[in-house]
C-alpha cells in the first residue's frame, strides 16, 4: 500500500510539472504576440492635397502664399483635388474659395465661370503676351459646317458684304428693278462681294442650337469683326483639318459674281427682242383669224 501511495504522488508531481511547463510556454507566447503588435503599426497610404491657406476671392489669380498642401489618407474622393501647388498658382479662381478648402481642378481656370476658356494651359498673361479676346458671331448651320463645330477646332472665317457705290449726286448705284441694269461709276456698282478674311481662328465655345460661335481673336481682329457685324455682313465658316495651321495671304483672295462668271465660264442670260408678239387674250377668248384677213400676193 505504501508503494501505491508513492506511485500516485509521483504521478501528481509529473502532472503539476507538465502544467507549469505549459503555463510558462503560453505566457511566453502571449508576451511575444503583444510585444509584436505594440511595435508594428498598420500602414495607411497617404497623399498630398492642395488647400487654400487663406480665402481666395473669385476672379483673381491664385498666388503662391494663398495655397498650401495637407497630407490626408489616400482615397478616391481626393481624385478631383489638385496635388501640386504649381498647377494651381497663376490660375484664375472662378468662384470664392474659403480658407482651408481643398482646391479642386474645376475651381480654377483660364476662362470665365460660364466655361469659356480663352488661354491655353501653357499660356500666361504678361506685358508682352498677345491681347487675346473671345468674340461671338452668328452663323446659320448651313454655313457653319452643319453646326458640327467643337471647341478646339480651327477655322477660316469668310465675310460676304455689299458695299454701296454712290455717284457724285448721291444716290446708290444699284439695280432699280430686274428689267434695268445698274448704273455704274468707274465700272463699279453695288452688289455682294465675298472673301476669306480671318484665318486659323480657334473655336472657344459652341451654341449650335442658337447658331452662336465664339472665336479666339486678338484685339485688332475683334474690332474688325465688330465693325463687319455692325454693317449687317454675313459669315461662312470653313473647318480646317486637325493640325493644319498653314498660313496664306487673304488679300489675294476674294470673289464677286463677275469673277465667278469669268473663272468658271457661266453663261450670261440675254434679252431676246421679239419684233411682233401675239395679242393678249382675256379669259374665255379664243384666237381666230380676222375676217378682213386675206392672202397677199406679196410677201
Amino acid at each position: 500500500m505504501t508503494a501505491e501511495y508513492a506511485n500516485d504522488r509521483r504521478r501528481r508531481r509529473m502532472v503539476i510539472l507538465v502544467g507549469l511547463v505549459l503555463a510558462i510556454v503560453a505566457t511566453g507566447g502571449v508576451y511575444l504576440v503583444l510585444s509584436r503588435n505594440s511595435n508594428t503599426q498598420p500602414t495607411v497610404a497617404m497623399r498630398n492635397v492642395v488647400v487654400a491657406a487663406q480665402a481666395i476671392p473669385a476672379r483673381t489669380l491664385i498666388k503662391a502664399d494663398q495655397v498650401t498642401t495637407k497630407s490626408v489618407p489616400d482615397s478616391p474622393v481626393w481624385a478631383p483635388i489638385a496635388s501640386d501647388p504649381n498647377s494651381v498658382i497663376g490660375q484664375l479662381a472662378i468662384i470664392n474659395i474659403p480658407a482651408g478648402a481643398p482646391i479642386a481642378n474645376n475651381l480654377f481656370g483660364k476662362g470665365n465661370a460660364a466655361g469659356v476658356t480663352i488661354l491655353q494651359p501653357e499660356e500666361t498673361l504678361s506685358a508682352d503676351s498677345p491681347v487675346w479676346r473671345g468674340v461671338s458671331v452668328n452663323v446659320p448651320k448651313d454655313r457653319a459646317v452643319g453646326g458640327k463645330l467643337s471647341p478646339g477646332d480651327h477655322v477660316d472665317l469668310f465675310v460676304t458684304l455689299a458695299p454701296q457705290i454712290y455717284d457724285p449726286g448721291g444716290p446708290a448705284l444699284g439695280y432699280s428693278d430686274q428689267a434695268h441694269p445698274p448704273a455704274t461709276t468707274g465700272g463699279y456698282y453695288s452688289t455682294q462681294t465675298t472673301k476669306v478674311t480671318w484665318t486659323n481662328l480657334e473655336v472657344l465655345s459652341v451654341d449650335a442650337d442658337n447658331s452662336i460661335y465664339v472665336f479666339k481673336v486678338d484685339e485688332a481682329q475683334a474690332e474688325q469683326i465688330a465693325h463687319v457685324q455692325s454693317i449687317g455682313a454675313s459669315f461662312t465658316v470653313g473647318l480646317r483639318p486637325p493640325g493644319d495651321d498653314r498660313s496664306f495671304d487673304p488679300s489675294t483672295y476674294g470673289q464677286t459674281t463677275n469673277n465667278m462668271i469669268d473663272f468658271f465660264g457661266f453663261k450670261i442670260p440675254q434679252v431676246i427682242v421679239v419684233s411682233t408678239a401675239p395679242p393678249l387674250l382675256g379669259p374665255g377668248a379664243t384666237s381666230s383669224p380676222s375676217a378682213s384677213a386675206s392672202p397677199s400676193a406679196t410677201p
